[in-house]
């Protein structure tokens, strides 16, 4: 849910300009969002170190959650695409 949140909010604060010169397209954010990045990472970070010194209750968590293993595969091969897709625009 926090993701989506911190996603939706770059998104708002971003916006796409084109230089009529070169045909080149710029994505332009406000600077807040480098703080929102900031964030999303250190959060990344503590979530790491948690995982890592409490090996055994985070197993317990995504054994009861159902959390499958085999949906990071796929969910990466589409964020890649999205990016590509993106990039290439």
């Amino acid at each position: 849910m926090l993701g989506v949140l911190a996603g939706g909010a770059l998104v708002l604060l971003s916006k796409v300009e084109q230089d009529n010169k070169s045909g080149k397209k710029y994505v332009i954010t406000h600077p807040i969002s480098i703080a929102i990045l900031f964030f999303i990472f250190m959060l990344r970070i503590v979530l790491i170190e948690l995982v890592t010194h409490n090996a055994e209750t985070a197993f317990r968590f995504l054994m009861e959650h159902d959390f499958k293993l085999d949906l990071l595969g796929p969910i990466f091969i589409l964020i890649t695409g999205a990016m590509i897709i993106v990039h290439n625009l």
